[in-house]
Parts: structure tokens; sequence; C-alpha cells
């Protein structure tokens, strides 16, 4: 990382390179909509395990990983959503 930001300071990157966030990524799984749905769900309906709304019963029904929906409720990804 050091490296990278070194390269970038002193001219040696070239930065001119489109940012694509969420939904306009073209890998992105979600949607903004659905990020928003996602965390609000999950901030109403944090009964427990069989709840619709736990990390769980979010993972399955948008069919990813537990980890990604955690990701997205503590802003560690679609950051520009917040």
């Amino acid at each position: 990382m050091d490296n990278i930001r070194d390269a970038a300071k002193k001219g040696r990157m070239k930065n001119n390179w489109p940012v694509f966030r969420g939904a306009a990524n073209k890998r992105a799984r979600f949607t903004d909509e659905q990020v928003r749905e996602i965390r609000a769900c999950y901030q109403v309906g944090q009964a427990g395990k069989r709840s619709p709304c736990s990390l769980r019963g979010l993972a399955r029904q948008y069919g990813v990983s537990k980890f990604a929906i955690q990701a997205i409720i503590h802003g560690k990804t679609w950051k520009h959503l917040d």
C-alpha cells in the first residue's frame, strides 16, 4: 500500500480511470435500493436467528453469505450510501 501511495504522490500512476461504485459496477450483486432495504430491515427486525431480517435470513433471501450482509450493514461495503 505504501508503494502505491508513493507512486501516486510522485505522479507515476494514471489516475484517470473511472471508479464505478455500487450498482454502476458491472460485478455488483445489489442495487442501491436493495442495500437500503437490507440496512433498514436489519435495524428494525433484529429479533433472532430465524428472523427474516437477521444476518442469516437476509443472506438467504439475497443469495449471498452472511459476511457480505454484515459488511453492508456495518458500512464496510457500499460506503457511498451511508
